[in-house]
């Protein structure tokens, strides 16, 4: 797993070692282009892309046209809720290239491993119809929360079972809207992660979150830059590469 430093956009990326690419949050600024160029040496144009798309805000799909039209993509899940026109101008291009698409749905199998994407219900703002994206690879798990905020978390709480994950993918940024310390307490983090840019004007990470997941080692891309997760030998190691 990598999470990438890219100002206040949201890129993560899970390999397997059959060069299987799932990408989560491939997210974009307004005025510059760079999302492309960052994932250029974690893949190559023959990779198998999975494009997984929390939801429809620009900061977490706004360069998905450039990866569809760079990439080899097999296939794109949306998440819950109506489609935004950022999303229905992806579509277009999906139908352009007879990419297939889904959303809302409920499992995703890649190798030998199974994505389960955490549904609860439509909600009426596209942060809490973020997907919120569970798994366990060699034994390690893994949980990727979008801009999924404070109802959700207790919405996923009420319908499953989760506990002691290794590695969170911190919701919203580090927001106050997320990381409400009843959810964080249940799910027990051993690895925080947040994907937040320096001096960004929305003030993320928020300092109570900070304070919710302090039991746990956080890392943040602003400070650590980019962050990678490399399971061998059934051992989880990080790496960073600052920004």
């Amino acid at each position: 797993m990598a999470t990438i430093d890219e100002l206040c956009t949201d890129i993560n990326c899970l390999s397997s070692r059959y060069e299987s690419w799932i990408l989560n949050n491939y997210g974009g600024n307004q005025n510059n282009v760079y999302g492309y160029w960052t994932m250029t040496p974690y893949s190559n144009n023959s990779s198998n892309v999975y494009k997984l798309d929390s939801h429809g805000d620009y900061d977490h799909m706004g360069e998905a046209i450039n990866l569809v039209n760079n990439f080899k993509v097999e296939k794109v899940i949306f998440n819950c809720g109506p489609y935004n026109e950022l999303e229905k101008e992806l579509i277009k291009v999906l139908n352009k290239k007879k990419i297939p698409y889904y959303s809302c749905i409920k499992e995703l199998n890649i190798d030998n491993n199974k994505l389960y994407f955490l549904q609860t219900k439509e909600y009426n703002n596209e942060n809490d119809n973020s997907n919120v994206i569970y798994t366990e690879i060699d034994g390690y798990k893994f949980m990727f929360m979008g801009d999924a905020g404070v109802e959700k978390e207790k919405d996923i709480l009420d319908k499953y079972n989760i506990s002691n994950i290794d590695v969170l993918k911190v919701g919203h940024h580090g927001s106050k809207t997320s990381s409400r310390k009843e959810f964080i307490n249940e799910i027990n983090p051993k690895y925080s992660i947040i994907s937040v840019g320096k001096n960004n004007r929305y003030g993320h990470p928020n300092k109570e979150v900070l304070n919710t997941l302090e039991c746990s080692k956080i890392y943040r891309t602003d400070q650590d830059g980019s962050i990678m997760f490399k399971i061998k030998k059934n051992k989880l190691r990080i790496e960073t590469c600052s920004p």
